[in-house]
């Protein structure tokens, strides 16, 4: 893959608020965007990192309505507007691959550096919102 695209999360912030201290901590997950983003920036490639405010959990995939009263505790919800059922991670990974892919859109249209061939060695890890296109 030229890129890899994961959510920006506070592994720290998520510790805390959660009361899950040294489980989540222990995890690793950190320790994994870190060593991924070495490896990806040596061989060239991208690590898109989505915004950790992206609705992800809350928007439907399909129709890209908003549902706010989501619940930690709710794994599987409806979505009022088209009536679609999902599952709250695969939706969420499903949004974040598409907001992923956006970002690298503007990027591959702000930089046009891959339609150049030329070697993304240099580019350092983008961190993307909805609102905002990241700059190079």
């Amino acid at each position: 893959y030229s890129s890899v695209i994961v959510e920006d999360i506070d592994m720290k912030e998520i510790s805390a608020h959660l009361h899950l201290g040294k489980a989540t901590m222990d995890n690793g997950f950190g320790i994994l965007r870190r060593l991924l983003d070495y490896k990806l920036l040596d061989q060239g490639k991208l690590l898109i990192k989505v915004n950790k405010w992206f609705p992800s959990s809350k928007l439907c995939s399909y129709c890209h309505n908003i549902y706010d009263n989501l619940k930690l505790d709710e794994r599987t919800w409806t979505c009022s507007v088209c009536n679609t059922e999902h599952n709250r991670d695969i939706n969420a990974a499903t949004n974040i691959k598409e907001e992923g892919l956006r970002i690298l859109e503007v990027i591959d249209n702000k930089s046009n550096r891959w339609a150049n061939g030329v070697s993304l060695v240099s580019m350092p890890t983008l961190v993307g919102t909805s609102q905002e296109a990241p700059t190079s």
